[in-house]
């Protein structure tokens, strides 16, 4: 007779999700390093070229939209590491509390924007995805491919805004420092 497995322990979840994260940013950063090699060579490439009379005539959107990826994924692991650009004047001038509840305030917009962006991003995409209005990004590589990754950037940065509010706001309360 088939018994249920034993129910994880806080542990074993907390190693398993460890282990999650790790690889989910080691995808990040090498697809981040990989874009970035992709790109040089490509734009490399296409000054060669130039030089003989010669161009890849989609080399130049396609770098213009892997620019855009680029920025994108910089993004992500920016918020990872809670390391984005920001603008604290205000929280360098007051009390360690409130400027630790102004910076729960701008996580929380911050994810409140990033949820405003991915469901603008996934309409998009799915328009795209729907009547194919774009065409091609190269070939026969469609538009909406390249267009699928908006919201799922814009996604896991409002995800992890949100986390970073959750956690700040726990903070608040308890006047526990930020792990």
């Amino acid at each position: 007779m088939l018994q249920a497995p034993e129910p994880l322990t806080e542990d074993a979840m907390n190693k398993k999700r460890s282990l999650f994260f790790e690889t989910l940013h080691k995808v990040e950063d090498y697809f981040l390093t990989l874009l970035l090699v992709l790109m040089v060579g490509l734009a490399f490439g296409q000054i060669v070229l130039r030089k003989f009379n010669i161009s890849l005539v989609w080399a130049d959107p396609l770098l213009r939209h892997l620019v855009l990826l680029l920025t994108l994924l910089g993004a992500m692991v920016a918020s990872r590491e809670h390391n984005h650009i920001s603008i604290d004047i205000a929280a360098r001038f007051v009390p360690a509390r409130i400027g630790l509840g102004i910076r729960v305030l701008c996580d929380a917009f911050a994810a409140v924007v990033c949820g405003l962006l991915t469901k603008a991003t996934l309409m998009m995409f799915l328009d795209e995805f729907r009547h194919q209005r774009g065409g091609y990004l190269v070939d026969h590589v469609p538009l909406w491919l390249f267009q699928l990754f908006l919201p799922i950037a814009f996604c896991v940065m409002g995800l992890r805004f949100a986390r970073y509010f959750l956690v700040g706001l726990k903070e608040t309360w308890t006047g526990q420092d930020r792990q």
